[in-house]
């Protein structure tokens, strides 16, 4: 957490920018483990 206030303080729009792709990223992965556990029952 120390690192990710640092970054910010730093370099906002950088560090915006990357925390903004592993939302997305994190949204793919959840929607393709729901699908997968749909296919599973």
């Amino acid at each position: 957490m120390d690192l990710l206030r640092l970054s910010l303080k730093f370099d906002f729009d950088t560090t915006s920018k990357i925390i903004k792709e592993i939302c997305k990223d994190d949204k793919r992965i959840s929607n393709l483990a729901q699908k997968i556990y749909k296919l599973k029952d």
